[in-house]
């Protein structure tokens, strides 16, 4: 008996049907609390690049070495929520590596606007604020 065989396109969206489908929880590590977001955000990446979605920071048009940025951030949802809630488009965006830390530290919100400039702990060193 033969088995039938799957072009990889379909693999590929097969895989990522059942990644919609998956609840947070099927993803969790115990080794590291953060590890547990790993295939979440690896999931992430994957779904920006077949989105029609300029590679470029939605807040100062830069193209190179993009972050994908949860809008609602991963820890904030619970661990019987769907990956498909997760990473759905409407939850993500590309932003540059400054932008992406300041979203997340509270600075900017995420149409670039400084929120709180005191709220900034920035690890990666000096970061700059855009003026528009």
């Amino acid at each position: 008996m033969s088995r039938a065989k799957t072009c990889d396109s379909c693999k590929k969206s097969i895989a990522y049907e059942k990644h919609k489908l998956t609840p947070f929880s099927e993803y969790a590590y115990k080794k590291h609390k953060a590890a547990k977001w790993a295939k979440v955000r690896w999931w992430s990446n994957i779904i920006m690049k077949r989105l029609p979605i300029p590679y470029k920071c939605a807040l100062c048009n830069f193209n190179c070495k993009l972050h994908v940025c949860h809008i609602k951030p991963i820890s904030s949802y619970t661990e019987d929520t769907l990956c498909g809630v997760i990473n759905h488009p409407n939850n993500l965006i590309y932003l540059c590596p400054n932008h992406h830390v300041l979203f997340d530290s509270g600075v900017i919100d995420i149409k670039g606007n400084v929120i709180d400039e005191t709220k900034c702990n920035c690890k990666y060193g000096e970061v700059i604020l855009h003026s528009k």
